[in-house]
This record gives structure tokens, C-alpha cells and sequence, in this order.
């Protein structure tokens, strides 16, 4: 999977630049590897819903036995708290993951670029 988010990075980031430019990155090697861990994230709720918990719970250990780096196996937690505190609120858990990974991405400059995005006037729709 990281392999696999490395080779598609440059197209993503310059799409993702399209959007505003304060859309920089802090650190494109590091951007991959929260990619390919936000992935993992969900996945892993894919898998608590698709298997019994137990089961689930084995599969999980497994997937962070692999990674076998602490913070690695620490930031797949925190992705999935930010998953469950937005479901259980009956908020957007995806977005809440797409969330945590945009702040992993731009660091503090992520409030510049919300500031860019607030200050375009959305479409008005024509239904």
C-alpha cells in the first residue's frame, strides 16, 4: 500500500493544489505514509463490520503486529477515535478520517488554506 500511495503522490498533490494555493504540504515523504495509514484506518472499520468483534479485534492486532513501528500502529488509533467520535455523534466518520489526514498533511497551515476556502462563494444552485 505505501508503495502503491508513493507512486501516485505527485498526481494527488497537484490535484489537491488545484484547490487552493495554500495547499502545501509539509513534508511529501511523510504525506504517503499518512495516506497509506488513513487507508489502513478505514479498512480496519470495514473489517469490524464485516467480522465478528472478536475476530475483528485479532485482525487488528495482526495488521499492527505488521507495521510494527509504535507510531505507526499510534496514528491508525488516532484515526480510528476521530472514525467513532464522529459515528457515534451521527456526524461524517469519513470525513472525520479525510479530516485528521488533511491536518497530518498541512500542519498549521491547514488554517490558511480553510481561510482560502471560506473566502470563495459557493455556486448557487440552479434547482
Amino acid at each position: 500500500m505505501l508503495e502503491e500511495s508513493a507512486r501516485a503522490w505527485p498526481g494527488t498533490y497537484e490535484t489537491l493544489r488545484t484547490l487552493g494555493k495554500n495547499f502545501e504540504v509539509k513534508d511529501e515523504t511523510m504525506a504517503t505514509l499518512n495516506c497509506t495509514l488513513a487507508a489502513i484506518s478505514l479498512g480496519l472499520q470495514a473489517v469490524k463490520n464485516l467480522y465478528p468483534s472478536e475476530q475483528a479485534r485479532r485482525i487488528e492486532q495482526l495488521v499492527f503486529s505488521e507495521l510494527n513501528d509504535r507510531w505507526a500502529t499510534e496514528e491508525l488509533k488516532q484515526y480510528d477515535e476521530a472514525y467513532h467520535r464522529e459515528s457515534v455523534s451521527e456526524l461524517d466518520p469519513l470525513g472525520a478520517v479525510v479530516g485528521r489526514l488533511l491536518h497530518r498533511w498541512l500542519g498549521e497551515n491547514i488554517r490558511n488554506f480553510e481561510a482560502e476556502i471560506k473566502a470563495r462563494k459557493p455556486a448557487l444552485s440552479t434547482r
